[in-house]
């Protein structure tokens, strides 16, 4: 205990101390040891809040932030990367930012969760509401699913129930009770409602719309 004390007053001091640890602890920050200015390659453990700069390894609490990119999995109420992910995010909400549209800069692997949000993202987003503010190459499965551009699927869950939208450019398929796309380069939409913007067979069908 007089370890941790110790510790956490050290991380008090600032920036000063700032470089890679292997373990990272947090009550909620700034109360953690070592500070926000540390990189994390091993694991973090937060009771409420946790935060660090890069981050490679595990990393288990009710919320966690890494400012810059993220690297390994992530278990906990909230998730939320600033920068680049790359790995797995688990828990009720899960969001990374990754701030520039580029193969070299891509975020990819999963999101699953009740909320998962990302901007261009290569890879598997699944759960209750699935959000992508750019482009998605790959696959959005929840109850919702929303992206600027699609290369890839959108499926409702059990493939019948759910709301695809594709406020972009659609190139894939899209499966579930309602879908949209405000353009379509090729592919399919199956569903009760079935609308394309531009480029479909029909502004409005029901059961398939398409585009080869």
């Amino acid at each position: 205990m007089k370890n941790l004390v110790l510790a956490l007053a050290i991380s008090a001091a600032g920036a000063a101390f700032a470089g890679t640890t292997a373990l990272q602890l947090s009550v909620i920050a700034p109360i953690q040891a070592p500070d926000v200015m540390y990189d994390v390659e091993g694991l973090r453990l937060s009771l409420l809040y946790g935060g660090s700069q890069q981050f490679r390894g595990a990393d288990i609490g009710i919320a966690n932030r890494t400012y810059q990119d993220f690297t390994g999995f992530a278990f906990g109420g909230g998730n939320i990367v600033d920068c680049r992910m790359y790995g797995c995010q688990a828990g009720f909400v899960n969001w990374n930012g990754n701030p520039a549209m580029h193969w070299g800069r891509i975020s990819a692997g999963a999101q699953i969760g009740l909320f998962d949000c990302s901007k261009d993202f290569c890879g598997f987003q699944g759960g209750g509401v699935c959000l992508s503010r750019g482009k998605v190459y790959g696959v959005q499965c929840g109850f919702v699913n929303i992206s600027r551009d699609l290369d890839g699927t959108q499926n409702g869950i059990l493939l019948i129930l759910g709301v695809n939208v594709v406020y972009g450019t659609l190139d894939g398929c899209q499966i579930g009770l309602f879908n949209y796309a405000e353009a379509i380069e090729g592919g399919l939409q199956i569903g009760l409602v079935n609308m394309i913007g531009k480029g479909g067979l029909l502004r409005i069908m029901p059961i398939v719309n398409f585009k080869f």
